[in-house]
């Protein structure tokens, strides 16, 4: 086996070469697209977006084995279930490529976080695109607005139980 130094105190091994010295068979991992609108009305976009995202992963030498996408905010993560899907998948080292269109498309903030994340479980983000800014700020406005109602909502509950 070959070690990769790290630092002096820590080596990292190539992940085939440590299941051939064991004698069990490497698991593939897979390649996997995602893709997300916010609203329902965006269906059609959704599906857009996966075909164009499978189209460029063929495309470029990727076979894909399997396509996830939610209709749900960014700013949302719990509610996602193609994305918790993901990210379980990742932290199981099921994942060696997620090819996204935009960065959004995983989560609108902290995206250099997932991509940390990602890759500390070997995963590699590719983002294949940048986003228009008109649909970028409309999908921003969007979320604002799911925010602000989700908070009217809670705080109108609050003071329904109060009273």
């Amino acid at each position: 086996m070959h070690p990769f130094v790290v630092n002096s105190h820590h080596y990292e091994y190539d992940e085939n070469e440590v299941y051939s010295m064991m004698g069990k068979k490497v698991r593939e991992r897979k390649v996997v697209t995602y893709s997300r609108v916010s609203l329902r009305k965006q269906k059609n976009d959704l599906e857009s977006q996966t075909k164009r995202l499978y189209d460029w992963s063929i495309s470029n030498g990727y076979k894909v084995d399997e396509q996830l996408s939610d209709i749900k905010s960014g700013m949302s993560f719990n509610d996602r279930k193609d994305f918790c899907k993901l990210v379980k998948m990742v932290s199981n080292y099921e994942v060696s490529v997620v090819i996204v269109e935009n960065r959004d498309r995983l989560t609108r903030f902290a995206f250099e976080l997932l991509e940390m994340l990602f890759k500390s479980y070997g995963t590699e983000i590719i983002v294949i695109s940048n986003v228009d800014n008109k649909v970028y700020e409309k999908e921003m406005i969007d979320d604002l607005i799911s925010i602000i109602h989700d908070y009217s909502m809670k705080t109108y509950s609050m003071r329904n139980k109060l009273n």
